[in-house]
């Protein structure tokens, strides 16, 4: 991503420790945001999975934008864990993909909703984000979920056209 960058970290072992920030310094004016057309965008999350360790996780991204209908499908791919960020051995984890149905908020430039996986550790929770670039080359946000369990994943995601 040219236009905005995201990142993760721990400060603890708890839930509650784990932290994720999108960041960009050009930020789609509100009036810039298309009204009509679709996009699809493409790019990376880096998250944080806890549930009895700490998980490193990297995913590709997927975010199909229909500006007419105001939504945003999105999705992770290609998911991988690690339990070391200095020497990582990456291991496939698809439980750890994630989908969810976003609303870009009128006459806005930033976009919610709720995701989470679907498999039998059952993570909700939501995303949100911003368009960056003078016209929405990019896109930008957070995600937290978590189940009744415990488990936690949290993580940031960028992505452009």
């Amino acid at each position: 991503m040219e236009l905005q960058t995201f990142g993760v970290w721990a400060s603890g072992a708890g839930p509650g420790s784990i932290s994720a920030v999108s960041y960009g310094t050009s930020v789609t004016p509100n009036a810039n945001v298309p009204q009509t057309g679709t996009a699809t965008y493409s790019g990376f999350a880096a998250g944080i999975f806890m549930h009895t360790i700490i998980s490193y996780v990297t995913a590709n991204v997927t975010a199909q934008v229909d500006f007419a209908n105001g939504s945003i499908a999105f999705s992770t791919s290609n998911t991988a864990i690690s339990n070391s960020v200095t020497t990582p051995n990456l291991l496939a984890d698809s439980g750890l993909d994630i989908n969810g149905t976003l609303k870009i908020q009128a006459a806005t430039n930033s976009f919610t909703g709720p995701v989470g996986n679907s498999n039998s550790s059952n993570l909700q929770g939501t995303a949100t984000g911003k368009f960056y670039g003078p016209a929405a080359q990019e896109l930008g946000g957070v995600f937290a979920i978590k189940n009744s369990s415990g488990f936690a994943y949290v993580g940031a995601f960028g992505a452009k056209k």
